[in-house]
């Protein structure tokens, strides 16, 4: 995941650059609708569409970054995605910890999902305040996807 993470970071920033530098000779007017597009999922989405064009069209008269300012850029992100995967690694540990542990796999499967649907319910409890959201239905829902896909699992084999 962290290779796709930061090669299609790198994929975006050359696009961007490609645009805002008019290395392929579009006109303004395709260039501001490349970048409205590339603005889709941001905070731009929450301004209207006649604000958002003004941040696109002056994003053009600004100067895209050195060399210098990109490889640091991308030795940051380079970080970022083997975090994400030491990240993401860390985290089955509660899971398979039972099965390493218990003998009984049926049991162990059952931990297995506890500890998840735990783990989740505590995800969605601290991550509740930064989407606006309450913090007990976040972790309730979080928890319930959990238990609604390990019950799913069990009844098509895994």
């Amino acid at each position: 995941d962290g290779i796709i993470f930061f090669y299609v970071w790198a994929l975006d920033i050359r696009r961007h650059t490609r645009v805002i530098s008019n290395a392929d000779g579009m006109s303004r007017e395709a260039r501001v609708q490349e970048l409205m597009d590339s603005f889709s999922g941001t905070p731009l989405d929450a301004v209207n569409d006649e604000e958002k064009r003004k941040v696109c069209e002056s994003l053009l008269d600004k100067p895209v970054q050195s060399r210098e300012e990109f490889k640091a850029d991308r030795k940051a992100m380079f970080l970022n995605s083997v975090g994400c995967v030491i990240f993401s690694n860390v985290a089955l540990i509660p899971v398979l910890g039972p099965l390493f542990f218990i003998d009984d796999f049926v049991f162990a499967l059952e931990i297995a999902c506890w500890i998840s649907t735990i783990c989740l319910f505590i995800v969605g409890y601290y991550m509740a305040p930064y989407l606006g959201l309450g913090r007990i239905s976040t972790g309730a829902v979080l928890a319930g996807i959990s238990l609604v896909i390990s019950v799913a699992a069990v009844f098509t084999g895994g």
